[in-house]
């Protein structure tokens, strides 16, 4: 810048001269715009609707449709029966009663005693024997394995019909009495009980043989 003259102290009557400022140019109005504001921004799409043939099977169209339900005779029940069942006559559980029954007599002759007791009742002469009674209550203990009540009391009456008849004398008591104790033996085995009734037996078989 060239300098200015002063006149009593006026200032310079020349104007400054500015220095140009570059300005930047503007830009064009045809220019394209930015890539960058054109990318297309994805969007996700939604999956496909399932099948219609997964939801409703053909099987089952088609059985619907040919045959009905297998299940409609179970879901009408039956109505019950009001008849009460009838319980059974003779059932499983309940063992068999036994019928007492005297064997018969076995044709020997005159029973004679073996002894003689004051006092004593004869043995009945229509009626079987001591040996033949001890020898059909063995028998008939095979065919009752159980001690119910009604077993028990027909083999304690035999029981104390052969020992009584023993001790008064009785056509071949001893022989009864020996029978007796091996029928008392098998009844311990089968049943657990008998040995009270054994001990009887041979206490009269010993006072028996002390007599003869």
């Amino acid at each position: 810048m060239p300098a200015s003259s002063e006149k009593d102290g006026q200032p310079p009557t020349t104007p400054p001269e500015l220095e140009p400022v570059p300005v930047p140019p503007a830009p064009s109005s045809t220019s394209s715009p930015p890539a960058t504001t054109t990318v297309p921004v994805p969007v996700p799409q939604a999956p496909p609707p399932p099948a219609t043939r997964a939801t409703t099977p053909a099987a089952t169209t088609s059985a619907t449709t040919t045959a009905p339900p297998t299940t409609t005779a179970e879901a009408t029940p039956q109505a019950p029966s009001t008849r009460p069942a009838e319980p059974a006559t003779t059932p499983a559980s309940t063992p068999s009663v036994p019928t007492p029954s005297v064997p018969a007599a076995t044709p020997t002759g005159p029973r004679t005693p073996d002894f003689s007791v004051p006092g004593a009742p004869k043995e009945p002469a229509n009626g079987a024997s001591l040996p033949d009674r001890a020898t059909a209550l063995g028998q008939w203990l095979e065919t009752h394995r159980s001690p119910v009540a009604a077993s028990l009391n027909h083999w304690l009456y035999e029981h104390a019909y052969i020992v009584a008849g023993a001790r008064f004398g009785w056509w071949h008591g001893a022989e009864a009495l020996q029978i007796l104790i091996g029928v008392d033996r098998r009844a311990e085995s089968l049943w657990g009980v008998g040995g009270q009734s054994r001990a009887t037996a041979q206490q009269a078989l010993a006072q028996i043989r002390a007599r003869s």
